[in-house]
């Protein structure tokens, strides 16, 4: 059967605009000749916007499965009313174990069965019994992407932990291959489950998302950003705002892109004592346009605290956003950060959170010295020159063209 034959459907819990792993995999599947479609469900209505946007060029087939609050509401509100009670079942029994994570999950398993794929792609935990069964029904393979750790997501044991590792158990060991988003979430899995195929895909984007030219800045206060879904708190965000207060002899301008409520804006802005700094707040954007964004600042922060096993191995996708647009980084020392950071030391520098002097004696480097400021840029920008999404697509690639 030829790659122009053969269908690939992509499963996953939330919206595109949520997960940009998903949008690259499903693009890089579809230029390489296979037929692609994308089931999801809402999840937040800012990315009903960034979806619009996104979906009208894409080279694959998608399909929103259970309503929205705007769009057969009434199947939205039955799958919530339904979902909090599966839910509840799963906390006290082993009933329903593979509908606590996917609110949609009838649907969308009814309407697997009528279309037949080859292989079928679980993004995220919540879609794995999805793919595993549909894969089952139409005698076809399925694969799991785990972007996280996820039975390291918490902090002390839980029922929803059970839940996950009973779901890990039972559907990882049958996958016909797992893609993983760090190298520190692939020993862990591997640690597990040594039978099975572990792949590292990095979280890079194709470098025509990017400038890819440095912006020097000889004089003027140094641009620092920040960027997720949500702006809040235990992102590490206190703490390198509260190191801010300790420089009082040049500014500087932190930028926080993403949804931030009123209260999140006023308990960061009261933070930042020093008043010769600003915090600007940005809402969230196109992932395109984010990664244009990029280039006009100086510093990519990666604050993640190492709250629990999966932040401390896990890589976000910002953290190479900021390498492919020629930002110098300061990152938190978790443990995957720390990986990264000495693979390529010349990018930028470790930061600990729970040491402030050390965090302002960085950036004022960074401010007095500037030619070791573009001297990290163009560094991170020689490092994308392997680091991206054209070059790292050939690995995923590999998974489906090779037996």
């Amino acid at each position: 059967m030829g790659l122009d034959q053969k269908k690939i459907h992509i499963l996953t819990t939330g919206q595109p605009s949520t997960n940009p792993r998903l949008v690259k995999e499903a693009n890089a599947l579809a230029e390489a000749g296979f037929k692609v479609k994308v089931y999801y469900q809402f999840w937040t209505d800012w990315a009903l916007e960034t979806d619009k946007e996104l979906l009208k060029n894409v080279p694959w087939e998608y399909e929103l499965v259970g309503g929205t609050p705007y769009k057969r509401r009434l199947i939205f509100l039955l799958n919530k009313i339904k979902f909090k009670l599966l839910q509840y079942l799963a906390n006290h029994t082993n009933l329903y174990l593979e509908h606590y994570k996917y609110r949609a999950y009838s649907n969308i398993a009814k309407r697997l069965r009528k279309e037949r794929a080859d292989h079928y792609i679980a993004h995220n935990l919540g879609a794995l019994p999805l793919a595993a069964k549909s894969a089952k029904y139409h005698r076809a393979s399925y694969s799991f992407d785990a972007e996280d750790y996820h039975r390291g997501q918490y902090q002390q044991a839980c029922r929803e932990q059970e839940i996950d590792i009973c779901l890990e158990n039972r559907y990882i060991p049958n996958a016909k291959f797992v893609t993983s988003a760090s190298p520190l979430i692939n020993e862990k899995y591997v640690t597990l489950y040594p039978q099975q195929k572990f792949v590292t895909i990095n979280n890079v984007f194709p470098n025509s998302e990017f400038r890819r030219q440095i912006s020097i800045n000889n004089d003027k206060p140094l641009k620092l950003v920040w960027f997720s879904q949500t702006i809040g708190k235990k992102r590490g965000l206190e703490e390198f705002i509260s190191a801010l207060n300790l420089i009082r002899d040049f500014s500087l301008e932190i930028n926080l892109i993403g949804n931030c409520d009123k209260t999140n804006k006023v308990f960061f802005e009261d933070l930042l004592i020093e008043k010769k700094h600003s915090i600007l707040f940005h809402k969230p954007i196109f992932s395109r346009e984010l990664n244009i964004k990029l280039s006009d600042f100086d510093i990519g922060l990666a604050t993640e605290t190492g709250r629990d096993l999966n932040n401390d191995i896990a890589l976000s996708n910002k953290v190479f956003s900021y390498i492919q647009a020629g930002l110098a980084i300061l990152a938190s020392t978790t443990s995957a950060q720390q990986h990264l950071l000495e693979k390529y030391s010349s990018i930028g520098s470790l930061i600990d959170l729970n040491k402030p002097e050390e965090i302002a004696e960085k950036l004022k480097i960074l401010h007095n010295q500037r030619e070791k400021l573009h001297k990290a840029k163009s560094a991170s920008i020689e490092v994308a020159k392997t680091l991206n999404w054209d070059v790292e697509k050939h690995t995923l690639l590999s998974l489906f063209k090779n037996p």
